[in-house]
């Protein structure tokens, strides 16, 4: 993503792609974001899909960690090093 002047990330590709995605969803979708994207990320999917889905359509969020230790991946998964994520 692409940084704007004031240096806060650029979304409006993002919140363009995911509001397609929520206005034209028909059955449930599991939504997968990079951990490498800046922290936030999925929340604001979240919102965007909760703001623009329609007929009860459900979504959920899930981070894809890149990077997990070997022999830690379980511990890695629940315990990000950076954001939040919604499990």
């Amino acid at each position: 993503m692409l940084s704007t002047r004031s240096d806060k990330p650029d979304v409006r590709a993002l919140h363009s792609a995911v509001k397609i995605i929520a206005e034209t969803a028909r059955n449930l979708l599991i939504i997968v974001i990079k951990s490498t994207a800046f922290v936030g990320t999925a929340e604001l999917v979240a919102e965007t899909l909760t703001r623009n889905g329609h007929n009860g359509y459900s979504f959920t969020v899930v981070s894809n960690l890149e990077f997990l230790r070997e022999g830690a991946a379980v511990y890695d998964f629940f315990n990000p090093p950076r954001g939040r994520h919604l499990i």
